[in-house]
């Protein structure tokens, strides 16, 4: 179940972040992807994400406090390697493809 629930979002001890979509596939974002009441140590977590005319959107809602190294959100697998750094919420994310 972890492994699982690791491909929406992981708490990563080494650098104190939260990391947020690094599992998600590019498949899954039509018609899109949503996560609500996720329990992590920063709060519960709740963040939507879809791609449309080849940018992909990641909202993430208030309700936990970023941790002491942020909140990286990851582009999803087979869009791009790209990872953007968020410190306050709510946060709206937009990725473009390479």
């Amino acid at each position: 179940m972890r492994a699982v629930l690791d491909l929406f979002a992981y708490e990563a001890d080494h650098d104190s972040t939260l990391v947020i979509g690094a599992g998600i596939q590019r498949a899954w974002l039509t018609p899109g992807v949503a996560i609500a009441g996720l329990h992590t140590a920063f709060g519960v977590l709740a963040f939507q994400e879809s791609e449309a005319r080849g940018a992909v959107r990641v909202h993430v809602d208030a309700g936990l406090t970023p941790p002491p190294g942020g909140i990286i959100i990851r582009a999803p697998v087979g869009f791009s390697d790209d990872r953007i750094v968020v410190r306050a919420l709510p946060a709206d994310v937009e990725f473009h493809g390479h």
